[in-house]
């Protein structure tokens, strides 16, 4: 079987120029460009280059990540946060990155889930029936 990151570029993949894909990061790194030193109007040849490698290494790192699925006959129809971490494993720093970032996903889950319930929790101890009466008077 041949393999997928190879002929990334053979197929038309993100590496070949614009290759009739739809440019999806370009925005973002020109405004990325300029926030890390660039020119106010940096260079759409030089966006563009970022936007082909970026997007090649999103094509390989999902490769990956399938790749780990198959070794691991994950029963799972997407890949999931065990095979990110089994894509990155010989890169440290990213590896460091998505295991923060991850952690930090969590605790947003987390505090979404404290928040909705508490305000579940509000809103069924304030919409008791209301006799208009004051308490105490009785």
């Amino acid at each position: 079987m041949p393999d997928p990151l190879i002929d990334v570029r053979e197929r038309g993949g993100a590496a070949t120029g614009n290759g009739g894909r739809k440019r999806m990061f370009t925005k973002d790194l020109l405004l990325m460009m300029y926030g890390f030193g660039d020119a106010p109007s940096p260079s759409l040849d030089s966006a563009n280059l970022l936007d082909d490698m970026v997007s090649e290494y999103v094509v390989s790192l999902s490769l990956e990540m399938a790749r780990c699925m198959e070794r691991n006959s994950s029963r799972s129809s997407a890949p999931g946060p065990v095979e990110l971490r089994l894509a990155l494993r010989n890169d440290p720093k990213k590896l460091a990155r998505a295991e923060e970032l991850l952690r930090l996903q969590e605790e947003i889950n987390r505090t979404r889930k404290l928040y909705s319930t508490d305000e579940v929790t509000l809103k069924a101890a304030t919409s008791g029936p209301s006799t208009g009466a004051a308490p105490g008077d009785g």
